[in-house]
């Protein structure tokens, strides 16, 4: 009390309040701002708090949380008084929306795209819509899952993300893994996706899945399957998506290029003249690819557009990739519409693609609150 006073007694155990002490420093702050009264004046105040303000009194509100988890109740009181939701979200929020310009930041600087779409895909795609296992919850940072074969050359993904992980520690993996997926989409110049956040994170490697959940890119197919469609429909009717779905999220190869030191396809230290040092990928035509070597789906693969259906299609460059997997989307019946479609149109590819990739982002995840967390 003698640090705050405008926030009363601090009840809880002495763990507690000294971690309310370390976040929120000795500046006194207006209760009034989160708890009691709904009144629109607090409203109002609530969104001018500074982006310093905010994020250690939304680091405030999950400790909160897990105080009320730990006591069994569902909303989280202090000095008998319920926290103003509104207000917490907000801060939540603008939490958020910083992570998300640091991600854009860390992603611009290195060209990681490929590798942060790839991190978020992997984690989610362990769904099993039967028995609502795996998903989108961080457990790909365990072993060992992050052992997996089809996840050869993911550590560094995780590394990278840890520079931002250390600077937002109240935001959880599965939302940060998820976050960058979007981020490096959106800067590549595809569509803006409507992500929401506030996912649970696995918390051990016994929340990971067994190996083998994730496409394969060739024969000898896993399971029963016998061709590329099938394999392909195994992959994602267990996850509970369809047809459009396994079209629209394949587009994303666009973006990216296969090594055959973490898929066995593609290339390895070897270039093609779309890949060797001094290569622009990026689409805005600045310089910068990361390391030489491997090989892309397209010309361009640091942008993202739907120029992978025109290549799949024309079979334009050998120097470019086309897996049998890529191939099927226009040979399978019910498949092909839907890659017709995405080469002739970029914006129908965006706006199913938009859709897809938020789906296979909330596979699996448990958020709170239970409805998520929007941000602009």
């Amino acid at each position: 009390q003698s640090c705050f006073p405008s926030f009363g007694v601090l009840s809880g155990p002495a763990e507690w309040r000294a971690a309310v002490i370390c976040l929120l420093g000795e500046k006194p702050f207006d209760k009034r701002l989160i708890f009691g009264e709904r009144r629109e004046s607090s409203r109002q105040e609530s969104l001018s708090l500074d982006r310093h303000t905010t994020h250690k009194m939304s680091t405030l509100w999950k400790l909160t949380q897990m105080c009320c988890d730990i006591a069994g109740n569902t909303t989280p009181t202090m000095n008998g008084q319920h926290m103003n939701e509104e207000v917490v979200r907000e801060m939540r929020r603008q939490t958020f929306r910083d992570c998300r310009a640091e991600l854009a930041k860390l992603i611009n600087e290195t060209n990681c795209h490929p590798i942060m779409v790839r991190l978020a895909w992997h984690d989610a795609g362990t769904y099993d819509c039967k028995t609502a296992v795996g998903g989108a919850n961080g457990s790909i940072r365990f072993e060992p899952e992050i052992n997996h074969g089809a996840n050869a050359g993911l550590k560094k993904g995780l590394e990278l993300l840890q520079l931002i992980k250390d600077k937002f520690l109240d935001v959880s993996w599965a939302d940060l893994i998820q976050m960058a997926s979007a981020t490096a989409i959106e800067l590549a110049g595809g569509p803006k996706i409507p992500m929401k956040y506030g996912r649970i994170d696995a918390v051990s490697g016994r929340d990971c899945t067994p190996e083998g959940t994730l496409p394969a890119g060739g024969a000898p197919w896993p399971g029963k399957a016998k061709s590329a469609p099938e394999h392909l429909r195994d992959i994602f009717y267990r996850m509970g998506l369809g047809d459009k779905e396994i079209v629209a999220l394949s587009g994303a190869h666009t973006i990216g290029r296969a090594r055959t030191d973490r898929s066995g396809f593609g290339a390895g230290d070897e270039c093609t003249k779309f890949t060797k040092g001094g290569a622009k990928p990026r689409g805005d035509g600045k310089p910068g690819m990361g390391h030489a070597g491997g090989q892309s789906w397209t010309e361009k693969w640091l942008a993202f557009d739907n120029s992978y259906f025109k290549v799949v299609k024309d079979k334009v460059d050998g120097d470019l990739l086309a897996l049998d997997t890529d191939k099927c989307l226009f040979e399978d019946a019910a498949f092909k519409p839907f890659a017709e479609k995405y080469a002739a149109s970029q914006d129908d590819f965006f706006k199913d693609y938009a859709m897809a990739h938020k789906a296979l982002s909330e596979l699996g995840s448990k958020f709170i609150p239970a409805e998520g967390i929007s941000i602009a």
